[in-house]
């Protein structure tokens, strides 16, 4: 799914959270969101599914999502926040099934357990489907929401900085999956991402916020310089080309604020 933010603007109590943000997301391909904090990345996310109002447009291929109705919105989008504590005693596998809430009826059919145990398997988890969610760890639970996510086949995935909470392993292992995913599943993800070499090595574009407004997008490589580190961070870099294509940036330090 192409995507397309248009003049997007959100304010917060008067104080712009985005302002006049436009940018497209080609089909099919991994895009990173990258930016300091309070650059307006989360609040990007949730107004492309629905949860904050907004100015301006977001076309989902050629369609305004504002016009879509809740229902239709969802169905073509899947969203994972930040937050995914898992509160509840269900088990993996009926946490997975919530994904299909509004399309269940009284009694889950075999189709849609088969379903959900098709997608704990393609994330490597079907051997956890009848633990309770509270046992997992939080890389565990991460997957399995991401197999609930996946459950609706969604056209977009947004997922907001998936690997915040997760060890080193956790967040190749998790990356690498996500990448899989879209190219097999033939989707589209936009991810918040906070750690600059995860980014620039798998996303296939980047698009980088500073203060609520677009400051650069292109390749990760083209993003990801050490002058614009600089100018938006505050932070002196040294960014090297990977023999992938990819950078690897090594933070210096801090420069002094103004």
């Amino acid at each position: 799914m192409r995507v397309s933010i248009l003049n997007l603007g959100v304010d917060f109590r008067g104080v712009p959270a985005l302002d006049d943000v436009s940018f497209a997301i080609a089909s099919e391909r991994v895009t990173a969101l990258i930016g300091p904090n309070g650059a307006g990345k989360s609040t990007l996310l949730r107004c492309v599914y629905g949860l904050v109002p907004y100015r301006g447009r977001i076309l989902l291929e050629e369609i305004d999502a504002g016009s879509l109705p809740a229902r239709e919105r969802t169905d073509r989008i899947a969203y994972l926040p930040q937050d995914l504590q898992a509160r509840s005693r269900l088990s993996v596998l009926e946490v997975v099934l919530l994904g299909k809430l509004g399309s269940l009826g009284w009694h889950v059919c075999d189709g849609d357990v088969e379903l959900a145990r098709a997608n704990l398997a393609d994330v490597g988890i079907a051997s956890l489907a009848d633990r309770p969610i509270t046992e997992l760890s939080l890389g565990q639970r991460q997957l399995a929401f991401v197999a609930q996510a996946l459950i609706r086949s969604p056209r977009l995935l947004l997922l907001d900085e998936p690997t915040s909470a997760l060890d080193l392993r956790h967040q190749l292992e998790l990356l690498t999956l996500i990448r899989r995913l879209v190219a097999e599943r033939k989707t589209t993800a936009l991810m918040v991402l906070h750690d600059l070499n995860l980014a620039s090595r798998f996303a296939d574009h980047a698009v980088l916020l500073s203060s609520g407004r677009v400051h650069t997008t292109g390749a990760p490589a083209d993003v990801l310089t050490s002058a614009t580190i600089e100018e938006v961070y505050g932070v002196e870099a040294e960014v090297h080309g990977r023999p992938d294509g990819a950078v690897l940036i090594t933070p210096v330090r801090a420069l002094p604020t103004v």
